[in-house]
C-alpha cells in the first residue's frame, strides 16, 4: 500500500511558484488563480504499470489522494492539479476521476504557456475541486 506521507512528494503552489496573469476563459477561475497563492497540491508523475492497467488501481490512488487531502488538510487544500499528458486515454482517465481542464480551449492553454499556435500541447492542465468531496461528506 502507498503511504502518501512518505512515498509521494507534495508541492504547494505559492507566491514563489504560482501563476500570474492567468486567463482560462472562466471569469471565476481567473479571479481565483490570479491570486498570489492558492491552496493546491500538484500530483506529478502518476502512473500504473501496464500489467495492472485497466484494473481501477489509478482511480484508487486518485481517491486515496483526495481522501488524504480532505483528512489531513481540510482547511488548506482546495484543488488537486495535474499536468496530464495530452493523450486521449490519459485525459479520459482524469475526466473519469472528476478532473476538469483548466483552459476552455487548446488555444488558451498555448497562450498561457507562451507556445506557438502550430506547436503541439504535450500536456493539459487539469484540476479537481476538493469541495466536491467535502460536499459529498457533508451530505452523507
Amino acid at each position: 500500500m502507498i503511504d502518501l506521507t512518505t512515498d509521494c512528494e507534495m508541492i504547494v503552489l505559492s507566491e514563489e511558484n504560482g501563476i500570474s496573469d492567468f486567463d482560462c476563459g472562466n471569469a471565476d477561475l481567473n479571479d481565483f488563480f490570479n491570486r498570489e497563492s492558492y491552496p493546491a497540491i500538484l500530483i506529478g508523475r502518476m502512473a500504473v504499470s501496464k500489467e495492472f492497467a485497466g484494473q481501477g488501481i489509478g482511480s484508487q490512488v486518485i481517491n486515496n489522494i483526495k481522501d488524504f487531502c480532505l483528512i489531513h488538510f481540510p482547511d488548506f487544500v482546495r484543488f488537486l492539479l495535474v499536468d496530464a499528458y495530452n493523450e486521449p486515454a490519459v485525459i479520459g482517465f482524469y475526466k473519469k476521476n472528476d478532473f476538469i481542464p483548466v483552459f476552455s480551449t487548446d488555444v488558451q492553454e498555448k497562450e498561457a504557456y507562451r507556445q506557438q499556435p502550430n506547436e503541439t500541447l504535450q500536456t493539459k492542465y487539469m484540476f479537481y475541486d476538493i469541495m466536491q468531496l467535502r460536499n459529498k461528506e457533508y451530505q452523507s
